[in-house]
């Protein structure tokens, strides 16, 4: 079995991944380009708002305040803000985020994933296959006495993942 195989059936979206969120915000009233600066819940606890009863006592209990000025309250917010505005804390959250997931943040990371489509005019992969790639060997990674970085120079980049789209668009598509 492969490590990075997907589990589950396949599946593609038509028309590409982007209906999935604008299906998702039919109806919704979301603003682009607005930097958030803090996000206030009321003092009624997250757990007791959840419940029916609380939201009739307290229909907007959170406040959003954008750094142009506009203020949104709201009975629900979907934070998705980018791991470096969270690490740098350029949002203000009242009462603050636990320690717990404060520290989670802290402890993130992230990278660069660059994504390609390759069209060619004729398949030179086994096209049985969905997923093909590469991994570097164990001796490009940690050793006792940390990276050895000449290794780690001459298998730079090789490391990848293919996924064939020739079952799903009919085209030799990587």
């Amino acid at each position: 079995d492969d490590d990075y195989e997907f589990s589950g059936p396949h599946a593609m979206v038509v028309q590409g991944y982007g209906q999935v969120p604008l299906a998702l915000s039919r109806g919704l009233d979301i603003r682009l380009s607005m930097p958030v600066s803090s996000i206030e819940r009321s003092s009624v606890s997250s757990r007791a708002r959840s419940c029916a009863h609380s939201l009739k006592q307290d229909k907007e209990p959170i406040q959003i305040q954008c750094r142009d000025g506009t203020t949104f309250n709201c009975s629900m917010a979907v934070v998705t803000a980018p791991l470096g505005v969270l690490k740098s804390q350029q949002i203000s959250f009242m009462p603050p985020l636990p320690t717990w997931k404060k520290q989670a943040i802290q402890r993130l990371g992230f990278g660069l994933l660059n994504k390609l489509v390759l069209v060619f005019d004729k398949p030179f992969w086994d096209t049985t296959t969905e997923l093909f790639g590469y991994v570097g060997s164990g001796k490009d990674g940690p050793s006792s006495t940390g990276y050895d970085l000449n290794a780690y120079r001459s298998s730079r980049g090789k490391f990848y993942m293919f996924w064939s789209c020739m079952i799903v668009s009919g085209l030799p598509v990587l």
